[in-house]
């Protein structure tokens, strides 16, 4: 009985032995895994503070582009605006001068036609009862006319009065009843 109880006394002797160490040998796995642990842990933070640093930089130099391209943006609307309204200006001058060119055209027609009037002697338009109605009325068409050619927006307006001129020249060409 005795050797059996030194025996199991030896048993769980070397069984504590062994017990001891592996609680010694997970203690380490256990500071090792920590270690790890807390190494890894040191490397993301620095990965985290390196990748924080470089974000705000990259946020800086995206604030900065930003800023220049609402500046090139603004620069380049003026630019637009200023040529939109030189366009304008421009296009309202050719508009001027391509009116008033087609007034002293028509005024250069009248003249000569009354002219060519008084040199050939048109005797039949001369000593009509409506001359002066027939005449104003053509004048008034070719001045017409050459408004609609030169304004477009005008030109429905001026070719339809145009052609109620013409309409009357002609209703005074044909006369009414013979006077007695």
């Amino acid at each position: 009985v005795e050797v059996a109880m030194v025996a199991i006394q030896q048993d769980l002797l070397e069984e504590r032995a062994a017990l001891k160490a592996q609680v010694e040998r997970e203690g380490k796995e256990r500071l090792a895994a920590d270690a790890e642990q807390r190494r890894r842990a040191e490397e993301l933070i620095k990965e985290r503070d390196a990748l924080t640093a470089r974000l705000r930089l990259e946020s800086e130099q995206a604030e900065k582009d930003l800023a220049e391209a609402s500046r090139s943006r603004a620069e380049a609307e003026r630019a637009a605006q200023e040529a939109t309204s030189q366009g304008a200006a421009s296009e309202r001058g050719r508009l001027r001068a391509w009116t008033a060119a087609a007034v002293i055209v028509a005024l250069c027609f009248a003249s000569a036609s009354e002219l060519a009037l008084a040199r050939w002697g048109w005797s039949w338009l001369l000593q009509h009862p409506s001359s002066y109605g027939i005449r104003a009325g053509l004048y008034l068409t070719v001045l017409l006319f050459g408004l609609g050619l030169a304004r477009k927006s005008w030109r429905r307006w001026c070719w339809g009065t145009g052609c109620l001129a013409l309409a009357a020249a002609l209703v005074q060409i044909l006369g009414g009843p013979a006077k007695r």
